[in-house]
Parts: structure tokens; sequence; C-alpha cells
């Protein structure tokens, strides 16, 4: 027998992804306005793909052994994902013009923010013992 708690679902996982629904709407919207095609591809799928990868080592980061683990799989995957996320935008650049490199970079910093103030407000509380 064993004492371990089922595992709980989070009632605010599909505001967290928010950023991504955001970016997959508009995405088509921006190119029907005239905006370049490749850097809002770009951008988009690379800030997807960012947060997919993110989700995904954040749930192996949760099944760490120790707290360095956590961590330091937590840390790799912030580290990776700004890579990528730079990466992209470089790429979209270079294999286009430079407004699809700006655009991508427009795309992805306008995600990034509302992913971060979505992370600031959402964070799960603290539990503090009281003094």
């Amino acid at each position: 027998m064993t004492s371990e708690a089922p595992a709980r679902r989070d009632p605010l996982a599909p505001v967290r992804w928010i950023d991504v629904v955001l970016v997959a709407l508009t995405a088509p919207v921006a190119i029907l306005a005239g905006a370049p095609v490749l850097g809002i591809v770009a951008g988009a799928g690379g800030w997807i793909l960012t947060r997919l990868i993110g989700a995904f080592l954040e749930s192996r980061a949760k099944q760490a052994a120790t707290p360095k683990a956590h961590v330091a799989v937590l840390f790799a995957s912030m580290m990776g994902r700004a890579w990528l996320a730079g990466l992209t935008i470089l790429a979209a650049g270079l294999a286009g013009a430079r407004e699809d490199g700006l655009a991508a970079a427009v795309t992805v910093l306008v995600a990034f923010t509302v992913y971060l103030i979505l992370a600031i407000v959402l964070r799960p509380e603290r539990k503090t013992s009281p003094s």
C-alpha cells in the first residue's frame, strides 16, 4: 500500500497557454495584413516549439530525484529556450529580408511578454510557516 497522492490537475492550465493561443490566432491576421510571411511563421513556430519543449522539461524537472537535478533541468530548459528563440529570429532574418527577422522578433517578444505576465500573475502560492 503506497501513500502517494494522486496527481492534481492545474485548473489554470488553459490560461497558462494563452500566449500560444494568441500567437496561433494572430499570425494569420498579421500575414493577411501584409506582415512578412517568413518572419511571422518563423516567430510563431519558434515560440510554440519553445513552449512545448519548456512544458516537457518542466514535467521532467518535477520527476527529478534531487532538488539539484530539478534546478539543473529547469536552468537547462530556460537557457535552451532562450537560445532557440534567438536562433529562430536570426534564421528568419538571414533566410529572408531584415523585415522577416524583425517580424519574428516582434512575434516572439509579444508572446514572451504575455507569457511572462501570466507566469508572474499565476505563479503558485508558496506556503510559509507561521512565525
